[in-house]
C-alpha cells in the first residue's frame, strides 16, 4: 500500500465515522436492522397463523367429507336390511 492510498483509507475511515455518529451514514445501523427483522419475524408469524388457519379447513373439509361417505354408506346398509327384512315378512306372507 502506498503513502497515498493509506492517507486515503484513513480519510475515509474518519468520514465514515463522522457520518456514523451523525446519523447521516448510508450503512444499515443496527437498530433499523432489528427493526427490519422484527417486521419479518411478524410477517413469518402471519404467515404461520395463516397456514394454520388453511389446515384447519382442509382438515375440516375432510372430515365432513368423510362423515358424508360415513352416512352414505349406513344408508346403503340400511337399505339392504329393510330389503332383506322386507323379503323374509313376504316369504312368511306367502306360507
Amino acid at each position: 500500500m502506498k503513502v497515498v492510498d493509506a492517507k486515503k483509507a484513513i480519510h475515509d475511515m474518519a468520514d465514515h465515522s463522522q457520518k456514523w455518529h451523525n446519523g447521516t451514514s448510508t450503512r444499515i445501523r443496527s437498530t433499523e436492522t432489528s427493526n427490519g427483522l422484527a417486521v419479518i419475524q411478524a410477517q413469518l408469524n402471519n404467515l404461520g397463523r395463516e397456514i394454520k388457519n388453511v389446515n384447519e379447513r382442509v382438515y375440516a373439509a375432510q372430515y365432513h367429507s368423510l362423515k358424508e361417505e360415513d352416512i352414505e354408506q349406513l344408508l346403503r346398509d340400511s337399505t339392504k336390511q329393510i330389503a332383506e327384512i322386507l323379503r323374509i315378512k313376504s316369504e312368511v306372507n306367502m306360507e
